[in-house]
C-alpha cells in the first residue's frame, strides 16, 4: 500500500488533463467571441447595402 502513496504518475496525468481542459475552454471562448463579432460585422454590411442608396459610411475602428 505504501508504494501507491508515493507514486505520482496519476497525479501528473490528472494535472495535464486539467491543463488541457482549461486550454480547450479558452479556445472555445475565443472562437465563439470572434465568430460573434464576424456575424455582427456581416449584419452591418448587409444593413448598409440594403438601406443606404449611396456609399456606406466607415464602420467603427477595430478594438485594441
Amino acid at each position: 500500500m505504501k508504494q501507491f502513496s508515493h507514486d505520482n504518475k496519476g497525479a501528473s496525468a490528472l494535472e495535464y488533463g486539467i491543463i488541457a481542459a482549461l486550454i480547450a475552454v479558452a479556445i472555445m471562448v475565443a472562437v465563439n467571441s470572434v465568430g460573434y463579432q464576424t456575424i455582427l460585422r456581416f449584419h452591418d454590411v448587409i444593413a448598409c447595402i440594403d438601406d443606404i442608396p449611396g456609399p456606406c459610411p466607415p464602420g467603427p475602428p477595430p478594438p485594441p
